[in-house]
């Protein structure tokens, strides 16, 4: 995870409190959410903000947190600086409906990487069977 696209150097050049694995990872998950929503639908912060855990509880296991600690991701409103800096470099388009606020809603990014158990796709169903 965490495709490499040029304009991140420049996104990290602009801000750089997160690495550049830190934007490539938010946007990869932004890239991955936009498929799971129908063209009339719009992804939300709140399904970023999942989708974002259930990439890293997937891609680091319990190693989660520390990756996010490391990448200096602690808050939502973390996910949303990163989320704002793809979209003044041009890498993510802005619904009219999005703000910043949106990341500052209520929403325990400790702990949901923290939390335990297996996070299942609908992929991992279809390789079991």
């Amino acid at each position: 995870m965490g495709t490499y696209h040029p304009k991140l150097e420049q996104a990290v050049s602009q801000d750089a409190r997160y690495p550049i694995e830190a934007y490539a990872f938010v946007r990869d998950a932004i890239l991955l959410g936009e498929h799971e929503v129908s063209d009339e639908e719009h992804f939300h912060a709140r399904q970023l903000l999942e989708r974002l855990v259930d990439l890293a509880r997937r891609e680091f296991g319990r190693l989660a947190l520390m990756v996010f600690r490391a990448w200096n991701i602690h808050t939502p409103h973390d996910v949303g600086q990163i989320v704002s800096n793809l979209m003044a470099v041009g890498l993510m388009v802005a619904d009219p409906d999005d703000a910043q606020a949106d990341f500052d809603e209520p929403f325990d990014l400790e702990a949901a990487l923290k939390a335990e158990g297996r996070i299942e796709w609908p992929h991992d169903r279809l390789e079991e069977e």
